[in-house]
């Protein structure tokens, strides 16, 4: 929470959980070497939440040169809170509170409940903490803001931040996401019918002609649970970053569902893989023999990314560099495939 427009103990009370992964990257690259650690190959990833912290220090300053690369799984920020928003919440919350605002605020006699209580109900007065629409207008809380100075400005809107402009990003989503419990069985003409409830009966017509063509192999049903925002800020980041001219970007798509339950390539059904612990998380997975197969080929390719600054494995082709020319793509699934302008089309139809 904002806090500096109280002035005095709070002057400097922003950003305040950024400050603290600043200074955690700062011991490891201080003390890595003594457990035979290099500092200067120091990787940070972040999934969902994790994925925007990532870009979040991306974009600042104190974080230059803790970390050589960095990796964004279903997280991609473009943008952060706006210092305005951040200062307007900050005193309906001292307001909730029933604290006198100014440099003499106290909020040391409060307990976590009552903080959390207060932080809650001054979102609420502001309209803000209802269901999130990604993009679209204030949303009133806690979290990163872009006070210009510890966090100078949005990490990835309108451009990618100069001073991360040598690290590697490896940046990715899962098709489903927030789906998690997928009925293939629909039939296409009920899925039809609701796209045309959701986006009108021409858009909709137009999207069920494109994704069909881009998907062909995929169940009609599919169309409505296809993730369009994870996956449009993950590409409006890559093409921040290839614009930027500094080190690559490689972009990757999740599309593997397992036999044995609904989720799909649901929102964080790629940890298991990278992770290389795919029999620790069979009740996601099935522990399927097609499971392993796959574990070991994102787990290598991760593992390069960190060694290397490039993604690569055995059993995938070679995963090229993003551009905004060809947009190549990793589509990842029991035959992981290099795609380029897979989605393009269809995002521009759903988002327009």
């Amino acid at each position: 929470m904002d806090l500096t427009a109280l002035g005095g103990k709070y002057s400097k009370s922003v950003n305040l959980g950024m400050q603290d992964l600043v200074k955690a990257l700062e011991w490891i690259h201080n003390n890595i070497a003594k457990f035979g650690g290099d500092p200067s190959r120091v990787t940070i990833g972040g999934q969902s939440g994790g994925g925007g912290k990532v870009s979040v220090l991306l974009s600042m300053p104190s974080a230059k040169g803790l970390f050589s690369q960095a990796v964004i799984q279903s997280g991609s920020t473009l943008r952060i809170g706006e210092k305005a928003n951040a200062e307007k919440y900050a005193a309906e919350f001292v307001r909730q509170l029933g604290v006198a605002p100014g440099p003499n605020a106290d909020f040391s006699k409060f307990t976590y409940d009552e903080l959390v209580d207060a932080s809650r109900r001054a979102a609420d007065a502001l309209g803000g903490n209802g269901p999130r629409v990604f993009g679209k207008g204030a949303r009133y809380g806690a979290g990163p803001v872009a006070d210009g100075e510890i966090v100078p400005d949005h990490p990835f809107d309108p451009v990618a931040p100069a001073v991360s402009k040598d690290v590697p990003l490896l940046i990715g989503t899962n098709f489903n996401e927030f789906s998690f419990a997928v009925d293939e069985t629909l039939p296409r003409d009920k899925v039809i019918a609701e796209l045309g409830n959701r986006m009108g009966t021409e858009k909709a017509s137009e999207f069920v002609k494109c994704f069909e063509k881009t998907f062909p192999k995929l169940p009609a049903a599919d169309m409505l649970y296809m993730d369009i925002s994870f996956r449009t800020n993950s590409m409006k980041q890559a093409e921040a970053k290839a614009l930027q001219g500094g080190a690559n970007a490689y972009q990757y798509l999740f599309n593997w569902r397992p036999n044995v339950n609904v989720l799909a390539a649901s929102h964080g059904m790629e940890l298991p893989f990278m992770f290389n612990n795919v029999a620790l998380q069979r009740e996601m997975t099935g522990g399927e023999e097609r499971a392993y197969a796959l574990e070991k080929i994102i787990s290598d390719a991760w593992l390069s990314f960190i060694k290397t600054g490039k993604p690569a494995a055995e059993g995938m082709p070679e995963w090229e560099p993003y551009n905004v020319e060809t947009r190549p793509m990793m589509v990842l699934d029991d035959a992981c495939t290099l795609e380029h302008n897979l989605d393009t089309e269809l995002l521009e139809i759903a988002n327009r």
